[in-house]
């Protein structure tokens, strides 16, 4: 537990010299994705990723080596510990990851569940930057997990429901663009036991039964 807090702390004292470095050599944003302590606490290794800059992360972590020692005392000076730890700087995979999907798994993703995986993997980059909980969009969840060849079966039968219910039914359209909205920030309506998954199948089953009976009788009551 004191390994995790020591890397927690570090953690949070390394984004003022690593926001100036990446300002000096124009690096964009450097953040720090994770810190993993020794159990002696005598070295950290920090793992980083440079996005949005100019310069490559190798410059970046030349750039950082060079004023290693300066860093090294910076942290010791907020850092309460009895010796200040080594830090040892290394390029997060993190992004070498996100170039293989794209590379590698763009047609046909990495298989259902897939997008849990990543998310879990990279929380804490993810956090540093803002985000909490795992895919907040529908469309990228089934992306990452079926690829864009499962995502364009996925809106052909979406599209496809709607608009076979229209012919029934009025509220075909409307109901249809607010799940479009809705699961364009969050990802519910590509999981099977979601409550709300489970009605708006039921809405769409239901859009798509025709009630109207051009052999009955129009009723002569009146309507109140």
């Amino acid at each position: 537990i004191r390994t995790e807090k020591v890397a927690s702390v570090i953690m949070e004292t390394l984004s003022e010299p690593l926001r100036r470095i990446a300002s000096e050599n124009r690096a964009g944003l450097i953040t720090v994705t994770s810190v993993k302590m020794s159990p002696d606490l005598q070295i950290a290794k920090v793992y980083i990723s440079a996005i949005g800059g100019k310069a490559s992360i190798a410059d970046v972590l030349q750039a950082i080596d060079a004023e290693k020692h300066a860093i090294r005392k910076y942290v010791a000076s907020k850092v309460q510990l009895r010796f200040a730890p080594e830090l040892r700087f290394y390029r997060d995979e993190t992004m070498d990851a996100m170039e293989q999907i794209q590379k590698y798994y763009f047609f046909l993703g990495r298989g259902f569940a897939f997008e849990e995986w990543l998310f879990e993997k990279n929380k804490n980059w993810l956090n540093i930057l803002g985000h909490q909980g795992g895919v907040h969009n529908t469309y990228l969840a089934i992306w990452l997990n079926t690829g864009i060849v499962g995502l364009c079966f996925y809106l052909y039968g979406f599209f496809s429901n709607f608009i076979r219910a229209s012919r029934n039914n009025h509220l075909a359209f409307p109901t249809m663009f607010a799940i479009m909205f809705s699961i364009s920030f969050e990802a519910w309506f590509q999981a099977s036991l979601n409550p709300f998954t489970i009605i708006a199948l039921l809405a769409i089953t239901l859009l798509q039964y025709n009630t109207h009976d051009p052999t009955a009788k129009e009723s002569t009551l009146p309507v109140l």
